[in-house]
């Protein structure tokens, strides 16, 4: 690339061309210069800091948990109410202790025990279906008896006998209902 070679009178004008630009630079340069220089005695004021920042952040570890448990400290107020009662509850764990001896026997027992209600609940499965049946057929036998109760009891001297004989109650129940 070839690249002219200018007079000295060239680069003096080319120089005082651009010189407004170069002026402008110079003058945005300065300016900062002045803000900085007005920042002085923050900027010494923020170093007198500096130890303490460091402090600080040191701490700032702790800072959080100590903020963290302070969340907690009303639930731990109400919590230390309850000390006093643990207290005088905590007398009674001897005696716990003791009965919890027992413990592993009971295991065995308990499974007997279960064992023996699933029986129970077996047996009366089976027996549901029965006992309807056997509420339905009281139920045609007492229809079909009933009438002839009636009929003994018009019959010449039942009346007597009626007195002396105890009769179960529910056929005397439905004697009375089918009469009534």
């Amino acid at each position: 690339m070839n690249v002219p070679v200018l007079s000295p009178l060239a680069r003096v004008v080319v120089s005082v061309v651009q010189l407004p630009q170069t002026l402008e630079r110079l003058s945005g340069a300065l300016q900062s210069l002045d803000r900085l220089a007005e920042l002085d005695e923050t900027l010494r004021t923020l170093g007198s800091f500096e130890q303490s920042l460091i402090g600080i952040a040191t701490v700032a570890e702790h800072l959080e948990r100590l903020t963290d448990a302070v969340e907690s400290l009303p639930e731990l107020t109400a919590a230390a109410s309850a000390l006093p009662e643990l207290t005088a509850s905590a007398g009674s764990l001897p005696a716990l202790t003791r009965h919890a001896a027992a413990l592993p026997e009971l295991v065995p027992r308990v499974a007997s025990v279960e064992q023996t209600v699933v029986q129970i609940l077996d047996h009366l499965e089976r027996l549901s279906p029965v006992i309807d049946d056997l509420t339905a057929a009281a139920g045609g036998l007492e229809r079909a008896v009933g009438p002839i109760g009636r009929i003994a009891g018009r019959l010449p001297g039942s009346r007597d006998r009626s007195a002396s004989a105890a009769v179960p109650e529910p056929v005397a129940a439905a004697t009375a209902t089918e009469a009534g």
